[in-house]
């Protein structure tokens, strides 16, 4: 199976599968009135063949609030890490978020900015850091921020073309 490597400096590597990809580009606003979508990655910290790896995602949920320009992630994400944890036997966990936005290149706005810096500082999670990830609707950007420095770094793109 296709993967996608991406390496962060003074982490390691994070591996996504095609799959991943193909699976999430179905949320891309390419229709005028799509609304923007997310929800959170989950995965597993390796050691052998990389640092993480993203092996799945939630999807927009009832009590989501999703606009043309906006995604509020409701708390029922944080209830199906929690359950997807505990039946993978503590593999499987919380690896960072995902949203779309409504142009071909994405750009992190600066409400995304702020999202990703208290999310990185207030929530729960293994390892050093969290991975991002923006969906357009050309191409999809990573970036990774690291718990103790908060730091976001941009870390890699996907063509969607």
């Amino acid at each position: 199976m296709k993967e996608y490597l991406l390496e962060v400096k003074e982490f390691g590597s994070i591996r996504i599968p095609n799959n991943i990809i193909e699976r999430i580009s179905t949320f891309r606003q390419l229709d005028s009135m799509d609304s923007e979508s997310g929800g959170v990655l989950l995965g597993s910290h390796l050691n052998s063949i990389g640092r993480l790896k993203i092996t799945d995602f939630t999807t927009p949920l009832k009590n989501d609030r999703q606009t043309r320009n906006s995604f509020f992630r409701s708390n029922q994400h944080n209830i199906e890490v929690q359950k997807v944890w505990k039946e993978s036997c503590r593999r499987v966990t919380f690896l960072g978020l995902w949203h779309t936005h409504a142009e071909d290149i994405p750009t992190p706005s600066s409400v995304d900015i702020d999202d990703w810096k208290v999310t990185l500082r207030t929530s729960l999670y293994d390892g050093e850091g969290l991975v991002f990830l923006i969906i357009g609707n050309k191409s999809a950007k990573f970036w990774f921020g690291f718990k103790k420095s908060r730091q976001i770094d941009y870390i890699g793109e996907v063509s969607f073309e």
